[in-house]
């Protein structure tokens, strides 16, 4: 059995393997997540810029508009005058009913005028709104094509993971059968010191196998300073590789149920299922399969896991993103090390996510008081 240096350092150096083969997989994931997130700003920036040019177009445009028609009702009117007034004056009687139907078109030719500006500032009012109304459905399909692209990213990051941990128990694996096969070997090429040489050795506090200080024995400087006994290698190793599956399932439940909820149903596990559902993933009878933007889709099954520390940890990194202070303390209390687990902490997580400033949150705040004054909330 390898001695705990040497365990301590077939861990690290299965992580270093692990590392280079997954690394540049996961530095992907990270680059498809900025630009995910950089696509996002870039078409709300897009929505906005839209809006303004057309509102200012249709600003510019509406006393422009008015003006035409203003001026063609004032045509008009002379045009009326001179016919009414002028030309049609010196005749007799008998052309009042021309006068009178003269007189009617002027009037009439001046209602159709208002109606037809009336309607031109109409469509330039409604092209305004529809301006705004675009913006913001633009901006929520970005947010939706935000959204959409990060649960992905986020479901490949956790895939890899845990194909990460696999490899990397693996690899730890190899590295302690080599090593005891080398041991092996020494110990055979060895076989010719005498014994009195090796109970001299043990009886000086040294092993003969190793040459390093027993422990415990006259030559351990750390003999009388007992250090605290963590678990053992695999169960670190088995328990990490719970906690990551736990909570790569956790994570498809996270703002749809509480965590009390979604306890339950890891609790429960679950068969894999057929069943109809519509476009918003909620299930509906089979008997409405036929109607518009259902799908059948399959399930696979979940496992039932025990509602034990394995499983806090889980909801903690699913739903937070890190391990809280209460869970990180139970995890020593039971012997394990969170940085051999590979669990992000409080300090970590807060270290990648640094708080919204106010400037930020008051920036916000005035954006979506803006957009509820345009649209009635």
């Amino acid at each position: 059995m390898a001695s705990k240096s040497k365990s301590k350092r077939f861990v690290s150096d299965a992580a270093l393997q692990a590392l280079v083969k997954f690394g540049p997989q996961l530095d992907v994931l990270k680059q498809a997540q900025r630009q995910a997130t950089s696509q996002y700003s870039s078409q709300v920036a897009q929505a906005d810029a839209g809006r303004i040019g057309v509102q200012q177009s249709v600003d510019a445009a509406v006393p422009q508009v008015a003006r035409i028609y203003d001026d063609a009702g004032l045509d008009a009117a002379r045009t009326s005058n001179t016919l009414i007034g002028h030309d049609l004056a010196g005749l007799s009687g008998v052309a009042d009913s021309i006068k009178a139907g003269a007189a009617a078109e002027a009037a009439a030719m001046g209602g159709r005028l208002g109606v037809a500006k009336a309607s031109a500032l109409t469509d330039l009012a409604d092209r305004r709104v529809a301006a705004a109304s675009g913006a913001v459905t633009a901006k929520r399909q970005a947010q939706s094509s935000l959204v959409d692209n990060l649960a992905k990213i986020l479901q490949s990051q956790q895939d890899l993971t845990g194909q990460k941990g696999t490899f990397e128990a693996s690899a730890l694996n190899d590295l302690i059968a080599d090593d005891a096969d080398r041991t092996q070997k020494t110990a055979l090429n060895s076989a010719d010191n005498s014994q009195s040489e090796r109970n001299s050795l043990r009886s000086a506090g040294i092993d003969p196998d190793t040459g390093a200080p027993i422990p415990g024995g006259k030559l351990d400087p750390a003999a009388k300073k007992p250090k605290p006994k963590y678990a053992s290698t695999d169960k670190h190793i088995e328990y990490a590789s719970d906690i990551h599956q736990i909570a790569s399932i956790a994570t498809k439940y996270k703002g749809k149920a509480s965590r009390e909820q979604i306890v339950e149903r890891l609790q429960l596990g679950r068969p894999q299922e057929t069943l109809y559902v519509n476009e918003n993933g909620d299930k509906v009878p089979e008997a409405n399969k036929k109607d518009k933007g259902v799908q059948k889709v399959t399930r696979p099954s979940i496992p039932a896991f025990p509602a034990d520390i394995r499983m806090a940890a889980a909801l903690d990194v699913a739903l937070d993103g890190h391990l809280s202070r209460k869970t990180q303390k139970e995890l020593q209390r039971q012997h394990f090390k969170v940085k051999d687990l590979n669990l992000p902490t409080y300090g970590q997580w807060r270290a990648q996510n640094p708080p919204v400033s106010k400037k930020t949150r008051v920036a916000v705040k005035n954006a979506a008081d803006t957009v509820q004054s345009l649209f009635g909330g």
